[in-house]
């Protein structure tokens, strides 16, 4: 299963060579070596495979525990589950979008943006006329029933003569 995902994610974000497969076992080009790992995908037959560069690395979960020979398990120093052990620390910076591309990306989350306020608010402005309030004739003139969505009529109640 991990090397299936690993061949499905090296030709999905992987870029084709035009190395063979023996070349693409042992490549030789040393300012490629350290970035990238080769993946031979498509098959056995030489014919029918390409060789992908990718970034994707495969790197055994042990714990250094399990590799140090008498190792006293009560010591704590290591774990006793797997964990990734990497040599070094390293970093990869990752290409930023040209110009053009995150122009385009603002310019449409602005204008989505815009389009969803004005559409919320011509809605919210014309409820009145899209969701139309049933108003019942018998119930018309009752004092305690409104039936207009909160909108009172104030010649159903008449004046105060307590105010």
């Amino acid at each position: 299963v991990t090397s299936m995902t690993l061949l499905a994610l090296a030709q999905l974000t992987g870029r084709p060579t035009n190395m063979t497969q023996a070349q693409c076992a042992s490549p030789t080009d040393p300012s490629k070596v350290d970035y990238h790992t080769f993946y031979w995908v498509g098959g056995d037959d030489p014919d029918s495979g390409v060789c992908m560069e990718t970034g994707i690395t495969l790197t055994t979960a042990i714990s250094p525990a399990f590799l140090i020979e008498n190792y006293n398990w009560t010591s704590g120093e290591f774990s006793s589950w797997t964990e990734s052990v990497w040599p070094g620390m390293s970093l990869r910076m990752f290409l930023k979008p040209a110009f053009n591309q995150e122009l385009y990306t603002l310019i449409s989350g602005v204008v989505v943006l815009f389009l969803s306020f004005s559409s919320v608010y011509w809605v919210n402005r014309n409820a009145g006329l899209l969701f139309n309030p049933l108003v019942n004739s018998e119930v018309e003139n009752d004092k305690d029933t409104t039936l207009l969505m909160g909108r009172v009529d104030p010649s159903l109640y008449g004046t105060c003569e307590h105010c």
